[in-house]
């Protein structure tokens, strides 16, 4: 018996891709929020900008050989990638580990 229909099932691959995407999301903190907040707008902007061609080119790239799943994984790696981008220039700008392995240091006992 199938709660949610035949369509969702279809589609659980993608949403089990998109999952994985919005976990490397959360796992980044609120990097866009913490840049603009500190006035890095337009690197928040070039960042979002990045992770937008990335999935249009990635879906012309993977929709017409994988459908549905395609451009799950190209979205994924959009938003992966500019989570990364403003992550980085997050703790290059301001110094701040906005990840949820910013505190690694502290558990690993290093000071760096």
């Amino acid at each position: 018996m199938y709660c949610y229909g035949r369509q969702f099932t279809q589609a659980r691959t993608a949403l089990a891709i998109l999952s994985c995407g919005q976990l490397a999301n959360i796992s980044m903190g609120s990097v866009g929020l913490w840049l603009v907040m500190t006035g890095h707008e337009r690197d928040a902007a070039a960042a979002i900008g990045a992770g937008a061609v990335s999935n249009i080119v990635l879906n012309f790239a993977l929709v017409p050989r994988w459908g549905l799943e395609g451009a799950a994984v190209a979205y994924a790696c959009g938003m992966i990638l500019w989570n990364i981008w403003m992550a980085v220039t997050l703790y290059e700008k301001v110094g701040i580990h906005s990840t949820a392995l910013g505190r690694l240091h502290l558990v690993l006992g290093r000071t760096s």
